[in-house]
Formats: structure tokens, C-alpha cells, sequence
């Protein structure tokens, strides 16, 4: 029987061994672990938005492979783009326009260089996620300069370790990440209809939130832009790798947070892990699988009830759709003026 067991075992470390991202676990665990310890022992929640920032240009700064100079600007990006969005929130037509310009940017560069758009999104979504996470539950009015400048310690402190981790890295191992300066660089010409997709679709997502007030209206607005991948295929093929994620996650975090009794401890444990998921997995639709299994898991708990974790599932499904939707819309439109003016 114990042999069966360790078999078992030794199989399925086996296959998570292709799976996990060992390395990347531990970086970001070395990252982000001193935020949400702090966060633990001072009963001060604004440093696990710090821990967001350090997530954000971890990630940006790996796959883009940037030095410590583009990290830093990066990471200065990140906190204009949260300042921008956070102050525009009162303002539907603003926020929707600027969500708008953000998700036109992410699809320019990211048709010219995956890492590109590796850098620009996750500039945007730590941006995005605590604008609309501080505006919604901030007692001050959104935006005001005091609000504002009472959180810009903690994200600036969350870009350090990043650059610490880069500068080490070129000071000690001398790993100098390539780059090519973008003037150099060939690009094939962008479809008009590509930038008309990405942009349409986050504005009517944007605007959805702020007419209707979507509680987690990020997650709408960032499930709108995810699926905006190129063509209608891969577009497609990725809204059924997030829907098919939060149909499986979901469910199984709220079952677990029906189980589980909640304690301050958990919750800061199913932060660090949240944030693991985004770099611990090979796979995009077993990292997005667990990290809304773990989002639903922290929801229910907080809350006792399932409502606000199914919610998860409609932002996805919403969001996806609204872009499919937008990208046949804008296609049929582009095929039929072609069809009437040949000649341009």
C-alpha cells in the first residue's frame, strides 16, 4: 500500500514538474513575501498593494527583459497609470476613454513584440486593479490629491525590490537582459481593425462599470481586453481558455470557502498565493484556473456568502464576450466597406 502511495506521489510531482515555474515561484516569493508580512504584523492592508506593484514589474522586467533604467520607468508608468485612472473614476467619460487609450497602447505593442505587450499590460493591470479596488472602498472622495498622495509611498516602495533584484543582477552575475531599441526594429503593418476592436471593446466594458457600477469592475474591463489577441481564432481560443478557467476554479473555491474557517493568517496566505499564480504555472489556463479558485476561495470567506465569488464568472464571461462580440462586428464592417470600395 505504501508503495502505491509513493507512487502516486512521485507521479504527480512528476507532472508538476512540467507544470510549475519552480524558479519564478521563487523569486516572486522572495519579492513579494516582506509586503504581506508587514502587512500581517502592522494590521495595515495598504501594503499588500505594495506587494501588487512589486508583482507587476516582476513580471514586466522577466519577460520584457528590462534593466534597471526601463524598470524604473516602467514602474513609474505603473503609478501615473493608477493616479490617471484613480482620479477619473468619478468621471464615466474619462475612465472610459482612458481605459480606452491604455488598451489601444497594450495592442500597438503588442503587435510589434509579445514582450512589449508583456511590459504594457502588466503596467496597466496592477494600475487598473487598484484604481477601481481603492476608489470602491475608499472613504474619501475618489482621486482627491490627499487619497492619492497617502497611498504613493507604498507603491513606490513596492517597485524597490524589483530593482534591487535587477541591479544585483548586473552588478554581481553581469545578466544584461538584450534589448533593441525600437527605432531599429521592422514592423509589419498594424490592421486598423485591431486597435478598433481592443479600444471599443474596454470602452463599452469601461463604461459598463461605471454606469452600472460592477462591483470588481476590473476584472470586466481587463477580461474585454485579455481576449483582444489578434485574429478572431486566437481571440476565441483564448476566451475559452478564461472561460473554461473560471468555470472550474470558481466553483471549488467556494466550496472551500464554505469548509474552511477564515482567520487573518489565511487571508494573507491566499494574497501571497494570488500573486504566485501569476508566474507559477506553464499552462494560462491552469494559473488562471487557481488563481480564480483562490479568488473565490478569499471572496467567500470574506464575505460567507458565494454571491460576490460568482461574480468572478460573469465579469469573465461578459467581458469575453463584449470583445468577440465588438471583433465580429468591427470585422464584418471592414469586410463589407472593402467589398463596396475595392479600390482603397
Amino acid at each position: 500500500m505504501r508503495r502505491v502511495v509513493r507512487g502516486a506521489l512521485l507521479a504527480h510531482l512528476l507532472l508538476l514538474k512540467g507544470e510549475i515555474n519552480w524558479s519564478q515561484l521563487g523569486c516572486v516569493l522572495l519579492l513579494g513575501s516582506p509586503w504581506l508580512l508587514l502587512s500581517a504584523l502592522t494590521q495595515d492592508p495598504l501594503w499588500l498593494h505594495a506587494s501588487m506593484v512589486t508583482m507587476g514589474g516582476y513580471i514586466a522586467a522577466d519577460r520584457g527583459g528590462l534593466n534597471v533604467i526601463r524598470s524604473l520607468l516602467q514602474l513609474l508608468g505603473m503609478v501615473i497609470g493608477f493616479g490617471l485612472l484613480y482620479a477619473t473614476l468619478p468621471l464615466p467619460v474619462g475612465f472610459t476613454l482612458l481605459c480606452a487609450l491604455f488598451a489601444v497602447g497594450i495592442t500597438w505593442l503588442g503587435y510589434r513584440s509579445p514582450a512589449l505587450r508583456s511590459v504594457a499590460t502588466f503596467t496597466f493591470i496592477p494600475a487598473l486593479y487598484l484604481a477601481c479596488e481603492l476608489g470602491s472602498s475608499s472613504h474619501s472622495p475618489s482621486g482627491t490629491p490627499t487619497s492619492f498622495l497617502s497611498l504613493l509611498p507604498y507603491l513606490l516602495l513596492g517597485g524597490l525590490p524589483v530593482l534591487l533584484l535587477l541591479a544585483i543582477k548586473a552588478r554581481l552575475l553581469q545578466v544584461l537582459p538584450e534589448s533593441q531599441p525600437l527605432a531599429s526594429i521592422s514592423y509589419p503593418p498594424l490592421p486598423i481593425s485591431h486597435l478598433m476592436t481592443a479600444g471599443v471593446s474596454v470602452a463599452l466594458a469601461a463604461l459598463l462599470v461605471e454606469l452600472i457600477h460592477f462591483p470588481h469592475g476590473q476584472w470586466l474591463i481587463w477580461s474585454a481586453a485579455s481576449v483582444v489577441v489578434g485574429e478572431h481564432l486566437a481571440s476565441r481560443q483564448k476566451f475559452t481558455q478564461r472561460a473554461s478557467g473560471a468555470l472550474f476554479g470558481v466553483p471549488i473555491g467556494i466550496a472551500l470557502g464554505m469548509l474552511i474557517p477564515p482567520s487573518p493568517l489565511l487571508f494573507h496566505g491566499l494574497a501571497l498565493a494570488i500573486l504566485l499564480s501569476l508566474v507559477a504555472f506553464s499552462r494560462y489556463v491552469l494559473g488562471f484556473a487557481v488563481r480564480c479558485g483562490l479568488t473565490a476561495l478569499t471572496l467567500t470567506l470574506s464575505s460567507g456568502s458565494m454571491g460576490m465569488a460568482s461574480e468572478r464568472i460573469v465579469d469573465v464571461l461578459l467581458g469575453g464576450v463584449i470583445a468577440l462580440v465588438v471583433m465580429w462586428a468591427i470585422n464584418q464592417g471592414c469586410f463589407w466597406y472593402r467589398r463596396i470600395h475595392p479600390k482603397l
